[in-house]
C-alpha cells in the first residue's frame, strides 16, 4: 500500500526580489585617497608596535611615565616628611658641630634633590617621547625615597667619634641610602631598573652641572679679587 505525500499547499506566487542599484564606480582620485589612507594606518600600527617593542616597560607611546593609577602623593609625602624629620634629627645628634646648620642641611638637600629628580623625570620623558605624568606623585615618591636615603647615610654604621670612622659610616650609609632609594623608586612608580638608573643619571649630571657652575663662579670672583 503506498502512502500518500501531503504537499503544504502554495501560498502564491514568490515576492521579487528588488535587486540593489550598483554603486558607482570609485573615481581614480577617491581610490588614491582610500590607499593613502590605508598606508597611514599601517605606518601608524607599525610605528607604535616599534615604539612598544623598545619602550623600557613594553607601553605604546601614549602611556605616562607616571602610572595614571597612583593616586595617593598626599600618604607618600607624608611618609617622606616624616623621613626626612628622623633624618634631621639623626643629624643633630650626631653632628660634631654646628648640629642646627647639619640638621637643616639634611632637610634641604632632600627638598632639592626631589626637585632635581622631577627635573630630571622630564628630561626622561622627552628622551621616551612620552608623557611625563602626574607630577605630584612622581615628586611625593620621590622626596620619600630620598628621605629614606637621607636617614640612612646619617646613621651611625660605624662606632666612633674619630674623622675616619665618621667618613666610613658616612660611606656605607650612602650604599646602603643608595640601594634603598633605587628601590623604592622602582616599588613605588613601578618602573623597569634601567629607567630608574637613567633618572638617576640624568639628575647627577644636573647636580655636577650646578656644582661646576659653582665653582666657576668662585674661580671668577677670586680672580677677580685684587
Amino acid at each position: 500500500m503506498s502512502e500518500e505525500i501531503q504537499l503544504a499547499p502554495d501560498d502564491g506566487p514568490s515576492p521579487k526580489r528588488i535587486a540593489k542599484p550598483a554603486e558607482p564606480p570609485l573615481s581614480a582620485e577617491q581610490a588614491r585617497k582610500l590607499l593613502d589612507e590605508a598606508e597611514a594606518r599601517e605606518r601608524a600600527e607599525a610605528a607604535h608596535i616599534e615604539h612598544e617593542e623598545g619602550s623600557l616597560d613594553g607601553k605604546g607611546p601614549e602611556a605616562p611615565l607616571v602610572p595614571p593609577d597612583l593616586t595617593q602623593w598626599r600618604v607618600v609625602a607624608g611618609v617622606g616628611g616624616a623621613l626626612t624629620l628622623a633624618a634631621m634629627i639623626v643629624a643633630f645628634v650626631r653632628a660634631p658641630y654646628a648640629a642646627l646648620v647639619e640638621a637643616l642641611v639634611a632637610g634641604y638637600s632632600v627638598a632639592l634633590h626631589a626637585g632635581l629628580a622631577l627635573a630630571a623625570l622630564y628630561f626622561q620623558s622627552r628622551l621616551e617621547q612620552r608623557p611625563m605624568g602626574n607630577w605630584r606623585e612622581a615628586l611625593a615618591r620621590f622626596f620619600c625615597a630620598l628621605g629614606a636615603f637621607a636617614l640612612l647615610l646619617r646613621i651611625g654604621w660605624i662606632g666612633g667619634a674619630t674623622e675616619s670612622t665618621r667618613w666610613w659610616s658616612l660611606a656605607i650609609g650612602a650604599l646602603i641610602g643608595g640601594a634603598a632609594f633605587f628601590g623604592l623608586v622602582m616599588l613605588l612608580l613601578r618602573w623597569p631598573a634601567r629607567r630608574v638608573a637613567m633618572v638617576a643619571g640624568i639628575q647627577l649630571l644636573i647636580v655636577v652641572a650646578l656644582t661646576v657652575h659653582h665653582w666657576l663662579r668662585d674661580m671668577v670672583e677670586q680672580a677677580a679679587t685684587p
